[in-house]
């Protein structure tokens, strides 16, 4: 137990105590917990309402042509910077851009923030890998392809947020994924490393590895072991917190 609202298990504090703690992040002290308590807090109604909304979606019996047809040329959304635009505006600032028209309507993505150089598609192309950093051999194998980017990821599609039934395992694969991640990128991963009788090592010097990215899982997974006034926390939540604060 961390706080009287916000509950993990004392064996998972324990085995990845590395991953939790207080933090110091461009010279301010941050704790895991904390954080992970803060955005809960915030953000956990508003994720359990999109996700309903979802799920009437897809209960709805409307034919497809009526439940997934395009929105009314008048309807009305917001954007992540709060500016409102009807769904007709949308669709010409999206032509604008496209035609080089220099309108107040004109938008595109990522157009506020730059693109890191190593991130950016045109500026950095090739392959791209996905999935996740557990087993450790899978780290391996992504950081010495010949690759653009790597993107470790917890999937939707991933079973590493459960336990089979069983298995013996006392913890979910997806903790020893992260803690995977962070000895990788503080470069302690073993050398050699071995793994079922084979030997792993690190090849490439760290300026030649791919582009490592962190794939988020989707809304609607939820830890059942971090609860927050009893109820799972997002792992959108975890997810985010965890890699942010130690990588």
């Amino acid at each position: 137990m961390t706080t009287t609202r916000l509950k993990i298990p004392e064996n998972i504090l324990q085995e990845f105590k590395d991953l939790f703690g207080e933090k110091t992040v461009n010279g301010r002290k941050v704790s895991v917990e904390g954080m992970i308590e803060e955005l809960a807090i915030e953000f956990m109604d508003e994720i359990r309402n999109v996700v309903n909304k979802r799920r009437k979606w897809l209960d709805s019996k409307e034919p497809i042509t009526v439940k997934g047809a395009f929105p009314s040329w008048d309807e009305v959304f917001t954007d992540a910077d709060g500016n409102k635009r009807t769904f007709r505006e949308i669709v010409q600032g999206m032509i604008d851009n496209f035609l080089v028209r220099n309108t107040q309507l004109k938008w595109r993505l990522n157009d506020n923030v730059p693109i890191p150089r190593d991130a950016h598609p045109l500026k950095n192309p090739g392959l791209e890998i996905t999935g996740p950093w557990y087993p450790l051999s899978r780290a391996y194998h992504q950081v010495n392809g010949d690759l653009a980017a790597a993107m470790e990821d917890e999937e939707d599609a991933s079973p590493a947020f459960y336990i089979p039934y069983g298995s013996g395992k006392e913890f979910a694969d997806v903790w020893y994924g992260r803690r995977n991640v962070k000895i990788v990128l503080e470069g302690k991963a073993p050398q050699p490393y071995y793994e079922k009788g084979k030997e792993y090592r690190i090849v490439k010097p760290r300026d030649k590895w791919p582009t490592i990215f962190h794939r988020l899982p989707g809304l609607h997974v939820l830890d059942p072991d971090i609860t927050l006034d009893g109820k799972p926390v997002p792992e959108i939540i975890i997810s985010a917190v965890i890699y942010t604060l130690n990588n």
